[in-house]
């Protein structure tokens, strides 16, 4: 693509309901003519399906998504499940959802299941919540002297 090129994508704004909504975010995803500007839909739920291509449709929003898909190793990003919601109603937080769960006891027929909420103070229209910065720190801290490689903090 030549320089000139690179900034000749239209860019699209969608007001979605249901299904239809959904389909029109996914045609213009897939368009290599139109980028998405902002979704707004009447359901809250946005995007969802595996970790690897949120990530790629919202680079700045899947961090723990990300990181869940590397900690759950013999899963990895096309098997881990994520959901993007766009909810207007929620003006200063940016709340992240952790839901696990394990096999089936086949003894007694009990799932493991862990549930975690975790609501991050945010500025509206920020990508990233004012706790953000500080639990990188922490993290980056706990992991000195762990030696090379991926280190989950």
């Amino acid at each position: 693509m030549a320089s000139n090129e690179k900034n000749t994508k239209r860019r699209v704004g969608i007001i979605g309901f249901g299904k239809l909504g959904q389909y029109l975010i996914n045609a213009v995803q897939e368009s290599d003519q139109l980028e998405l500007a902002f979704v707004w839909c009447r359901r809250e739920e946005v995007l969802r399906g595996p970790v690897r291509g949120l990530c790629d449709k919202a680079p700045n929003n899947v961090n723990t998504m990300a990181t869940a898909a590397i900690a759950a190793h013999n899963l990895g990003f096309d098997k881990v499940q994520g959901c993007l919601v766009s909810d207007t109603r929620m003006k200063n937080w940016h709340i992240v959802k952790v839901e696990v769960t394990g096999p089936t006891d086949c003894n007694t027929g009990n799932v493991f299941h862990v549930s975690t909420k975790r609501k991050n103070p945010a500025e509206i229209g920020a990508v990233t919540g004012k706790a953000t910065y500080a639990s990188f720190v922490s993290s980056m801290m706990g992991a000195k002297g762990l030696g090379a490689g991926v280190h989950l903090c």
